[in-house]
């Protein structure tokens, strides 16, 4: 195997590393803006954004259907 063969092999983990902070992120200011905004509105929807972003982290983690579930169950009541 060539080079190349490893500068993928290393590319991976880095955008799952990249998009596991990015989700986490989002996750936290999400959670954050239910707690702190003053209109129910917009923290319904943020606390909606909270339970989408958790479910893309299940399904980055591979617990797909935890994820879907989390989508269902949660975010579609």
């Amino acid at each position: 195997m060539g080079p190349e063969g490893r500068g993928e092999k290393e590319m991976k983990p880095f955008l799952l590393n990249a998009a596991f902070y990015l989700i986490s992120g989002a996750i936290l200011a999400g959670a954050a803006g239910t707690v702190l905004l003053r209109r129910p509105l917009y923290c319904a929807l943020s606390l909606l954004f909270t339970l989408l972003a958790t479910s893309g982290l299940y399904i980055l983690l591979g617990a797909e259907l935890a994820g879907y579930l989390q989508i269902i169950v949660y975010a579609g009541a």
